[in-house]
């Protein structure tokens, strides 16, 4: 600005004022060249400088990180779409190897394990693998399919594997020899009911199916319903809080109220001549008297009906009456067992 004022004032100078003034502004012009010079040598330094580079190059990152990201983000889904076919390629092999379905039906059935894995929040691989492994199992592709939905659902309330959902929905239903319907209403009853009872008692989900998975078998040869049996399981994991022990426990002494030898001898006559003399002490008769049998006498009764029975009259016994019972329904290693279950009878009825 300085300069520009004095070529401002040029005009009324003459003579050797003009001249002195012109050698003026040349001086400052020369001096503001210089200075100019010598900034840009600077700046030319510093930005040669590491610290000038990393200052560039910080400036220039979220340009660089906005497209870095645009093209390697396309990649890597690109990358992981083609994952997913290859990954559900296999798995439809697999399937194939153990399925008797035709090539159109396992074509039909790879849009639907999609569709089925848009609905429960799986990739349908996972949905191809559990159908897979009912396959393997022997059960044809629509059962299959239907079981391997349900497993997935199973192992997503139950906080569990699909492999180990998968485990405790065929041992539960084998067992109790529950129909797998094309709808899978009889398979989604019995995820329903695991998990009602799980949210409203002292065991998991994934509990009652680890122990029906130990137990059904034996329970329903026994004469009892998935129904009574998952009560049983949850009354008396309420004092043991182990869902495989239980289930090991309800089976023995299953087998001890039938009169089965597993750890003494024959325990069913030995168990009738207690409640015969419950009987006569409290003058119970009828249906309110304790039997093993039913009164065709060819029948046993069901584990629950008898634990039923015996709840009538527990709070009645005497301390000794009460150990000796426990011990000859649960045997020496079953007894807590047994007790849980009449202690917690309320759990058995409700559950």
């Amino acid at each position: 600005s300085n300069i520009q004022a004095k070529v401002d004032g040029l005009g009324a100078l003459t003579g050797r004022e003009f001249q002195e003034m012109t050698r003026n502004i040349e001086t400052e012009m020369n001096n503001l060249n210089r200075v100019s010079s010598k900034l840009r040598d600077e700046d030319s330094r510093r930005r040669g400088s590491m610290g000038g580079q990393l200052a560039t190059a910080l400036k220039k990152v979220p340009v660089w990180s906005s497209a870095m990201a645009l093209v390697y983000g396309t990649m890597q889904q690109v990358q992981q779409g083609f994952q997913s076919i290859l990954d559900m390629d296999k798995a439809m092999i697999n399937l194939q190897k153990v399925s008797e379905a035709s090539t159109t039906q396992l074509n039909e059935f790879r849009g639907t394990a999609s569709d089925i894995g848009r609905e429960m929040g799986v990739v349908a691989t996972e949905v191809i693998n559990a159908t897979t492994e009912f396959q393997r199992l022997g059960y044809a592709l629509e059962d299959a399919t239907v079981l391997g939905k349900n497993s997935i659902l199973y192992a997503n309330v139950g906080d569990m594997s699909i492999d180990d959902a998968g485990k405790n929905i065929v041992a539960t239903i084998k067992g109790f020899g529950i129909e797998v319907d094309k709808e899978g209403n009889n398979v989604r009853g019995v995820v329903d009911m695991f998990n009602e009872v799980s949210n409203n008692f002292s065991i998991s989900a994934s509990g009652i199916g680890e122990a029906l998975k130990r137990s059904s078998a034996v329970m329903k040869e026994a004469g009892n319903s998935v129904e009574e049996t998952v009560g049983l399981v949850a009354s008396a994991n309420a004092v043991i809080q182990d869902p495989a022990k239980v289930g090991n426990g309800l089976k023995t002494i299953s087998m001890r109220l039938r009169g089965v030898k597993t750890e003494a001898d024959d325990i069913a006559p030995e168990l009738q001549e207690t409640f015969d003399r419950i009987n006569k002490t409290f003058g119970l008769v009828g249906e309110d008297a304790l039997q093993i049998m039913k009164e065709d006498n060819k029948t046993f009764k069901s584990t629950y009906e008898i634990f039923e029975g015996i709840v009538k009259v527990y709070d009645q016994l005497s301390d000794l009456e009460q150990a000796n019972l426990i011990e000859q329904v649960g045997g020496k290693h079953q007894g807590v067992i047994a007790s849980g279950i009449i202690q917690n009878w309320k759990d058995a009825e409700s559950a």
